[in-house]
């Protein structure tokens, strides 16, 4: 996979070869008390190779991620 670039607009043109090099940058959101976060950060960034960050829940911004993940596992 290419590192990440931004957004590529995919169609049903696109060739296979090159939606194969499509990536995605995703955010975990963390609230205080969550397991898994770290999980699902290590899931995304090493198993599936895409761009990750940890996005603090009282957040107002996104970073500029296309993906969210709001993992489960609270202690309270």
């Amino acid at each position: 996979l290419l590192p990440y670039s931004g957004y590529v607009p995919v169609t049903a043109d696109t060739p296979l070869s090159d939606k194969l090099k499509v990536s995605m940058k995703f955010g975990v959101v963390v609230f205080p008390g969550s397991n898994c976060d770290h999980d699902c950060w290590h899931s995304v960034s090493h198993d599936l190779g895409q761009p990750t960050e940890f996005l603090w829940h009282d957040s107002t911004r996104l970073g500029g991620v296309d993906a969210v993940i709001l993992p489960g596992g609270f202690s309270y």
